[in-house]
């Protein structure tokens, strides 16, 4: 082993010959935080030696840490260079899927930052940011919806809806479309403008081309959401506009969705009272009638015969059914194995045995009626109970 004679570093030597040449261990504890101090600040001075890192270029993707990201996306979204702008929006669709991250970037401020970006000129930014929208209420549920009122993001939807970019008008349809399941306050503002519910219809019943056929499912759906969420007025809007006739014209497209989506429109605005003798002039009874032929798809004969049952409850509606031969289909519909079809069907049956020639017509049902009053859901067993004591009613003395 090499002599160690003549070595200074007091690793070499054991703690006890260490503290005889240093004068005790506290000597030995106050260097070594003297040598651990000169070892940092080399550190220091070496590291602030260093050249500054290369700046990037203006199209350069960065990442934005933490909390510093939302503010950051925000604020490119209103950029004045398209393409980062567009990237901009790519990045804030991906970070509204994670509800974290799409509650912080709806207190950053993106709510208003999408909607001036529905202003845009490019379509693209126009289109994004529409499907961003999409996006946040779903994720972000009532509050951004909230936002969405505050911002004024629901009006500029609107105005997009004749858009000349296709992909746009569908953007914002389903925009729109989503918002509207979601929040009842927004389904009020859109009732609540005039002429809103009237010119989705006008929209609807205005294109014969397959792409406007699209456009004619999306204001049906439309429609149907702010129906079903019984906001007042907004029946009124469309019985007023003669909504009526113009979805029975809708219903002799050939497009399933446009068809059924009609259908379910008209049976909504016939559970007003004051629609249902209407429907019977602008001939909807025969227009239903020919949707529950053997042809037609089991989803399309559900939503006729929903709404041929709100037409039956008026007197008129009942004779118009039996006129227009209803009666055989619908007793055919209640062999379909089928629980929505089943219970609109009896209540239709229940209804139409309340007239003379339709109780009549509908005498052949009574066995089937019978097997229903002990189908396994209790809802059936009741109104087949009920169905079938109308059937079988009898005139006083006869």
């Amino acid at each position: 082993m090499p002599s160690m004679q003549g070595q200074e570093d007091v690793g070499f030597y054991s703690y006890e010959q260490s503290a005889q040449m240093y004068g005790g261990a506290e000597e030995i504890a106050y260097q070594d935080a003297e040598y651990a101090m000169e070892d940092n600040g080399l550190h220091m001075t070496a590291f602030g030696a260093q050249a500054n890192p290369k700046p990037q270029g203006k199209y350069t993707i960065t990442r934005g840490w933490e909390k510093f990201a939302f503010p950051k996306a925000v604020r490119l979204l209103r950029d004045g260079d398209l393409e980062i702008q567009q990237k901009a929006l790519l990045t804030v669709s991906e970070l509204l899927r994670t509800g974290e991250a799409c509650v912080q970037l709806v207190h950053a401020g993106v709510v208003a930052a999408l909607t001036e970006c529905l202003g845009a000129p490019d379509p693209t930014v126009r289109q994004r940011a529409a499907a961003d929208f999409e996006i946040l209420v779903g994720v972000a549920g009532t509050r951004g919806c909230t936002q969405m009122l505050t911002d004024g993001a629901v009006e500029t939807l609107l105005s997009l809806l004749d858009d000349v970019s296709t992909p746009v008008r569908h953007a914002v349809y389903n925009a729109l479309v989503e918002a509207c399941a979601r929040s009842p306050a927004i389904q009020a503002r859109l009732c609540s403008i005039d002429g809103t519910l009237a010119g989705l219809l006008a929209r609807a019943g205005d294109h014969t081309g397959e792409e406007d056929l699209e456009r004619m499912a999306c204001a049906l759906e439309l429609i149907r959401v702010c129906l079903a969420g019984r906001n007042p007025g907004a029946a009124e809007q469309l019985l007023d506009a003669g909504g009526l006739a113009a979805l029975v014209q809708i219903m002799s497209k050939q497009d399933i969705a446009v068809v059924e989506g009609a259908t379910t429109v008209l049976g909504l605005l016939c559970a007003e009272w004051k629609a249902k003798e209407e429907a019977v002039k602008v001939g909807a009874v025969a227009a239903l009638t020919n949707l529950m032929g053997a042809h037609a798809l089991l989803s399309t004969k559900i939503v006729a015969v929903h709404a041929l049952m709100h037409i039956c409850v008026d007197i008129v509606g009942k004779a118009a059914a039996v006129k227009a031969g209803a009666v055989p289909l619908i007793s055919q519909a209640l062999e379909v194995d089928d629980e929505k079809l089943i219970l609109n069907s009896l209540q239709c049956v229940a209804s139409i045995a309340e007239n003379k020639a339709g109780r009549a017509a509908l005498q052949p049902v009574a066995p089937r009626l019978e097997q229903l009053m002990y189908h396994h859901i209790t809802v059936i067993q009741r109104h087949a109970m009920l169905a079938k004591r109308a059937v079988e009613f009898k005139e006083l003395g006869k």
